[in-house]
């Protein structure tokens, strides 16, 4: 937590451009049917200097949903690369708070400064304003409208829960997510189903599923330790990846055990609806 008190508002000016600037540029370019221009990837390769992954998870998500998969992939293989023990994990959104930095980082910063600290060796949840959903993946986007009853409203604690607003997601999930979509996109079955067990095993940190094997059972999961960071975007995800795989009994109790963990401003509800409706349309 000290490495992110350290941050100077500068640092971080490459990602404003990008939040505020370029993903309205793309929508014009996608609503006009023309191509991405260059100053448009400019902008993205900018906010590369802010955080380890943070702009580049947010470029290969859009690269993904302009269709650019092989960029998308190669993207999404350099971030993996830059994970290691030795990465710093942080959410400061309220209700989701994360910190996981380890003592490697005490010691880089005695001769390391916190600007590149912070590009080398720490990521930061993701979050996507409400201009940025054209890249934005589609299931994910539903995460912006989490607050949908009275009760959510009331949960809230005004500009503490600003970010309820926005798709947020921590980068690990993410990145396995992404790497999921793309690899389903260029028909790499190994790749996708390694991409799916891997944020399997992210979400097992928290979260317990023992698959059971035989006609007619179905799979149990149980909640086990406190849920980190943004868990319930995560166990979305997940969700939809087992809803492409055609295991619509898995995602729905991952759907469930996200409104176990957060009864309030969670969209799981409207999944399971969704996904109620798909099955009953099947039938």
């Amino acid at each position: 937590m000290d490495l992110i008190c350290n941050v100077k508002p500068k640092a971080c000016y490459n990602r404003l451009y990008v939040e505020l600037w370029a993903p309205s540029k793309l929508s014009f370019c996608v609503d006009s049917r023309l191509p991405v221009t260059q100053d448009i990837i400019k902008f993205y390769e900018l906010s590369f200097d802010c955080n380890l992954m943070y702009g580049r998870l947010k470029y290969a998500s859009m690269l993904y949903c302009i269709g650019q998969y092989d960029q998308a992939a190669d993207m999404l293989n350099h971030c993996e690369s830059l994970l290691g023990p030795d990465v710093a994990h942080y959410c400061f959104c309220t209700g989701r708070s994360y910190f996981h930095q380890p003592e490697t980082i005490d010691r880089k910063t005695l001769n390391t400064s916190t600007v590149e600290l912070l590009n080398t060796s720490s990521t930061l949840c993701v979050k996507f304003c409400k201009h940025e959903l054209r890249v934005v993946p589609e299931h994910l986007q539903f995460e912006m409208y989490r607050t949908q009853t009275q009760n959510d409203r009331n949960e809230r604690k005004n500009e503490l829960h600003i970010w309820m607003d926005m798709v947020v997601i921590d980068c690990v999930p993410f990145l396995y997510y992404l790497q999921y979509l793309v690899y389903s996109q260029k028909g790499n079955l190994p790749r996708r189903l390694l991409a799916m067990f891997n944020l399997m095993d992210y979400i097992n940190q928290s979260v317990y599923a023992e698959i059971r094997k035989g006609k007619g059972d179905y799979e149990t999961i149980a909640y086990r330790g406190e849920p980190k960071g943004h868990m319930d975007s995560a166990l979305h995800v997940l969700a939809h990846c087992w809803e492409l795989e055609n295991r619509p009994d898995v995602a729905w109790h991952l759907y469930q055990l996200s409104i176990d963990l957060y009864p309030t401003n969670n969209i799981a509800r409207k999944h399971l609806v969704n996904l109620t409706n798909k099955q009953v349309l099947l039938k």
